[in-house]
């Protein structure tokens, strides 16, 4: 695919890359030997990480949204959800300590 990645219809767009886990081994073994690639592929586990916790904590495991704006704004509001969450979480943490 090149310098630029191809969205679902087929046209590239300028500053997205492919980093897309090949299903091949030999293909794998090959992007492995691309540093920026390996990297991609750390972070990938962390997003991929809290993406099931969004889906399993706060969507109880699936979407009951039709169509794909309405799953984007669902999606949104879950993830506006999770962050103030954590960010009670770490506040009475912090008051915690203080007391």
């Amino acid at each position: 695919m090149g310098k630029r990645a191809q969205t679902r219809i087929g046209k590239a767009r300028p500053g997205i890359k492919d980093h897309i886990t090949p299903k091949s081994p030999i293909l794998l073994r090959d992007k492995m030997k691309n540093p920026e690639f390996r990297d991609s592929q750390k972070r990938r586990a962390q997003t991929e990480g809290r993406i099931g916790i969004l889906k399993n904590a706060y969507l109880s495991g699936r979407s009951l949204s039709k169509g794909l704006e309405s799953r984007r704004l669902e999606m949104n509001w879950i993830i506006l959800v999770h962050n103030l969450n954590k960010l009670a979480q770490k506040i009475i943490a912090e008051q915690k300590t203080r007391d």
